[in-house]
């Protein structure tokens, strides 16, 4: 039986709900902090177990889950510290998910390169991670809008350049 992710992960915070507040990770220290250590051996397999059997998610993937959970709500924390908090937050949030695709994409095109992909032997390792991680980079699409339609509409142009590989298109 296949249990989606997503799904379990949502029964894994309304359950985290139910736990006393001792047992409630520390925002303010890193998730790796001897404090925060010791409230996850006591959590995480409490998680497993209270979870079974509809789901059955390893160490591993609970702990992963709870530092995704802990980094969302530690930048949330500090940002509220400091007096930066949006009242609406998009911003904020929309950055930290643009930072973690970015990394996804690097690990694995890393992961790509160490097996030797043959779709990548021909870039150069050292560019090619530093174009996926860095902003200044852009897409290689030409985009021009045009303001000053007679109907009022804005009218938004892509182009595909020639010379843009077959893989991309």
């Amino acid at each position: 039986m296949e249990v989606d992710e997503e799904e379990a992960r949502a029964k894994m915070k309304t359950i985290l709900k139910t736990f006393p507040i001792e047992l409630e990770l520390i925002y303010d220290e890193k998730f790796s902090s001897e404090s925060n250590d010791e409230i996850l051996q006591q959590i995480i397999p409490r998680l497993i177990e209270v979870m079974k059997p509809r789901y059955t998610p390893r160490y591993r993937q609970v702990k992963s889950w709870l530092a995704a959970l802990h980094k969302h709500r530690r930048v949330r924390l500090l940002y509220k510290q400091r007096g930066t908090l949006d009242k609406d937050n998009r911003r904020l949030h929309r950055n930290n998910r643009l930072n973690e695709k970015k990394a996804r994409r690097v690990k694995g095109a890393k992961s790509l390169f160490d097996k030797n992909d043959e779709k990548l032997e021909n870039y150069d390792r050292k560019e090619f991670l530093n174009v996926l991680s860095d902003n200044r980079y852009h897409s290689s699409e030409y985009s021009e809008s045009d303001e000053e339609q007679p109907d009022g509409k804005r009218h938004i142009n892509v182009y595909n350049p020639s010379w843009r590989f077959e893989e991309v298109r």
